[in-house]
């Protein structure tokens, strides 16, 4: 379907040159796409992404073509998200725009979305990756800028559980900074767009989760032998931290959300 077909009743929220940049930036076959995060919102600033849901048969994965942002899910992960009170399900539903979903599988993983009962258990996730986060010199020489990323999205994952566990849910993050009134948090929250991380910045990261979270903060790693310790102390306990924790060791260059049922940054 052209680009054009699909500026309809169901997309007229968003400027049809913005539709027809998100269909384009996303590569191969798809079953469904949304647009969601500031741009769906009504928030974006100029330097804003633009955040694409690509629903496909297979190939999930997250990659970005200009400033669209584009995150593939299968509909097996997407309907284990939902049924797992997935934050980032909730956010779909709260703030998605439908692009395309002809045989609505899209909208049978958003009915699927099972509320959130258990808001401890979410932050005994975040606190067990966060517990990472206060490092010494070699261990930020070596892995800081992962561990900013995952500062940046542990941070933004647990404002969202306050709100949604106060039932005054906004998925845009200086909101939900200002609603928590810690200075800390609000600067913190800013280092999204940072383009690099210094030390001060994840001590920053580090003291403001700490004070979402309401917890003391870790003792301090040195090396990377540490992380990965942590890593697999933490393997069945806390899967999705020990996910995480993987990931920076990697030294990948974004959070990997796929499988995980945490919030995409």
């Amino acid at each position: 379907m052209s680009p054009e077909a699909l500026i309809t009743e169901t997309v007229r929220s968003l400027p049809a040159e913005l539709v027809r940049e998100s269909i384009a930036a996303v590569a191969g076959q798809y079953l469904a796409l949304m647009v969601y995060g500031s741009q769906a919102r009504g928030s974006a600033d100029i330097d804003s992404d633009v955040d694409v849901l690509a629903v496909v048969k297979e190939g999930a994965g997250a990659y970005s073509a200009g400033r669209v942002a584009i995150t593939a899910y299968t509909p097996a992960q997407l309907h284990a998200m939902a049924q797992t009170s997935s934050l980032f399900i909730l956010h779909l539903r709260t703030e998605g725009v439908v692009l395309e979903d002809t045989t609505g599988v899209l909208a049978r993983v958003l009915s699927a979305y099972t509320p959130m009962k258990d808001f401890e258990a979410q932050r005994q996730q975040i606190r067990a990756a966060a517990s990472v986060l206060n490092v010494g010199p070699d261990l930020f020489a070596s892995h800081g800028q992962s561990l900013g990323r995952l500062g940046v999205y542990l941070l933004r994952t647990a404002l969202y559980l306050d709100g949604a566990e106060a039932d005054r849910l906004d998925f845009d993050i200086g909101l939900a900074a200002a609603n928590n009134g810690d200075d800390r948090v609000m600067r913190a929250v800013a280092l999204k767009r940072a383009p690099s991380f210094s030390e001060a910045d994840l001590d920053l990261l580090a003291c403001a989760t700490a004070s979402v979270l309401g917890c003391d903060r870790e003792a301090t790693l040195t090396t990377a032998d540490e992380l990965q310790a942590r890593a697999l102390h933490l393997a069945e306990a806390f899967p999705h931290a020990s996910a995480l924790l993987v990931n920076v060791l990697f030294g990948a260059s974004e959070v990997d959300y796929v499988g995980l049922a945490l919030v995409p940054w």
